[in-house]
C-alpha cells in the first residue's frame, strides 16, 4: 500500500532521470508528479463512463487542497473534469486568438516593444517621457468611440485619414503628433505580418508658429490664479514660470538633482530634450518655493508626487482651472495659453523687458540654436553659469515686481552694453 504523503515528504521528494509519479496513500487516485527538472505537480487518475481519465491540477496547490480537488473529481461521476478543463482551455485560447488583433491589444504589445527599443529599425530606446506621450496619444485611440472595437486589419486608409483630418480641424499640432505616434505602430505591425501594409498615408498639417506669451498683466494674473490650485500644481506652475524649464523637467525633478546649498539644479542629459546636461541656477524665489514645498517620501526621490511612486499627472484640469481663474480675475476671456507658452514668456520678457543677451537666454532655456548650434556650438561649449545666474535672479525680481505691483531695485541688471 502506498504511503501517505506529507508536506515534508513532498518537499524532500527528489527528481529522477525520468518523470516520476508517487501515489498518495491518503487519497486513492492522487499522484505527486516530479519532472526530471524538479518541477512538481499533481495528477488525479479516475474513471468516467468506464474509461480511465487523468486530470492535472492547475498550479501546485497544498496537499490538503489537492486531496479535496482529487476527491471531487473521483466521486462526481456525472462530470468529467479533465474534459471540462480541456474545453475551458480551448475556449480561453479561442478568445485570446480572437482578441489578439484588436487594436487595444496591438497597442499594448507595441508599447512594450517600443519602450524596450525593439519597435523601430533604429532599435534605440526612447526617453521615458516620449514613451509616456506616445502611450497617451495611442490610448486615446483605443476607446470604443475610435478604434477600440476594431481589429487592426479592419483599420483602412480612409479610417486614418478621417481620424487625422478630424483632429486637424481643431488642433493641427495634435494631429501631427498623433500621426507621428501611429505611423511607426502600423509600420511595426506590417513588419511582423500582422497586417499586409500600413494604412497610414497622410500629409502633415501646416502648423502656424506659436507666438503666444503672457503679458506683464497676465503674469500677475497667472501667479494669483495658481494660488487657488494648491500643491503640487501651484508649485510646479510657478517654478515653470520662474525657471523657464520644460514641464517634464520640473515635474520629474528629483532630490539628487538639487544642491540647495550651492543654489543649483542639475538636469541630467537623460532628462533633457537635447540630451545635454543642463545646470539651472536657483534664484531666491525659486529657492524659497523649493524649500517650502511639502514632500512625500518615496524611493525614487521625486520632489513632486501625490502617490509616492510617480510624478504628478493629469495636467489638463489644473491648467483649465488656472485659465478660468485668470479670466475671472481679469473680468474677460483672455487668449488661450498653454504651459509651454510660459517658456516663450520667459524668453520674450528676458529679451525685451530685461535686455538680456539672446545667447544667455538660450543658455537659460537650454536651447541649441544661434551661438550654441552647428559648427559654432561645437567650439562654443561655455556653460555661462554666472550669466545664467544673473539672468534668472533678474527674472525672479522682475516677476516679483509684477506680482506685487512694486518696483524692485536692480530688476534690470542685465542690460546689453
Amino acid at each position: 500500500m502506498a504511503a501517505r504523503l506529507t508536506d515534508i515528504s513532498i518537499k524532500n521528494a527528489k527528481p529522477g532521470e525520468t518523470r516520476r509519479e508517487i501515489p498518495d496513500g491518503g487519497c486513492k487516485g492522487l499522484y505527486l508528479v516530479i519532472q526530471p527538472s524538479g518541477k512538481k505537480s499533481w495528477a488525479v487518475r479516475y474513471r468516467h463512463e468506464g474509461k480511465p481519465r487523468k486530470l492535472t491540477l492547475d498550479g501546485f496547490p497544498p496537499l490538503a487542497t489537492a486531496r479535496k480537488l482529487a476527491m471531487a473529481a473521483i466521486e462526481n461521476s456525472d462530470h468529467d473534469p479533465a474534459a471540462e478543463k480541456r474545453a475551458r482551455k480551448a475556449a480561453e485560447k479561442d478568445e485570446a486568438q480572437s482578441k489578439r488583433d484588436l487594436f487595444p491589444e496591438i497597442v499594448e504589445t507595441y508599447l512594450k516593444h517600443y519602450e524596450a527599443g525593439r519597435a523601430t529599425r533604429k532599435n534605440a530606446k526612447p526617453k521615458p517621457r516620449t514613451v509616456a506621450e506616445t502611450k497617451r496619444l495611442l490610448d486615446q485611440l483605443t476607446t470604443p468611440e475610435v478604434w477600440g472595437e476594431k481589429r487592426i486589419q479592419e483599420i483602412k486608409k480612409r479610417d486614418v485619414i478621417e481620424l487625422l483630418d478630424g483632429i486637424v480641424d481643431r488642433a493641427p499640432y495634435v494631429a501631427n503628433r498623433t500621426f507621428a505616434a501611429i505611423s511607426p505602430l502600423f509600420a511595426w505591425a506590417a513588419r511582423r505580418d500582422i497586417i499586409d501594409a500600413t494604412p497610414v498615408v497622410w500629409n502633415k498639417a501646416a502648423e502656424e508658429a506659436r507666438e503666444r506669451h503672457l503679458t506683464a498683466d497676465e503674469v500677475k494674473l497667472f501667479w494669483q490664479a495658481t494660488g487657488a490650485l494648491g500643491h503640487p500644481f501651484q508649485t510646479i506652475f510657478r517654478l515653470l514660470l520662474l525657471t523657464g524649464q520644460r514641464k517634464s523637467e520640473v515635474n520629474e525633478m528629483v532630490e539628487g538633482e538639487l544642491d540647495l546649498e550651492k543654489r543649483l539644479w542639475t538636469i541630467g542629459a537623460d532628462r533633457t530634450k537635447n540630451r545635454r546636461e543642463h545646470v539651472v541656477p536657483l534664484a531666491d524665489p525659486v529657492l524659497a518655493i523649493l524649500e517650502a514645498a511639502p514632500r512625500i517620501k518615496n524611493d525614487r526621490g521625486l520632489v513632486f508626487t501625490t502617490n509616492g511612486e510617480t510624478p504628478p499627472s493629469g495636467f489638463t484640469k489644473p491648467v483649465e482651472a488656472c485659465r478660468t481663474k485668470m479670466n475671472e480675475l481679469a473680468g474677460e476671456t483672455l487668449p488661450r495659453w498653454s504651459l509651454h507658452d510660459l517658456r516663450r514668456t520667459v524668453s520674450t520678457m528676458m529679451n525685451d523687458e530685461l535686455a538680456i543677451d539672446p545667447h544667455i537666454v538660450e543658455a537659460v532655456l537650454n536651447h541649441v540654436s544661434g551661438s550654441r548650434a552647428g559648427v559654432a556650438g561645437t567650439y562654443n561649449r561655455a556653460g555661462y553659469l554666472k550669466q545664467k545666474q544673473a539672468a534668472l535672479e533678474a527674472w525672479g525680481r522682475y516677476v516679483e515686481s509684477l506680482v506685487s505691483g512694486k518696483t524692485i531695485d536692480n530688476v534690470i541688471s542685465m542690460a546689453r552694453t
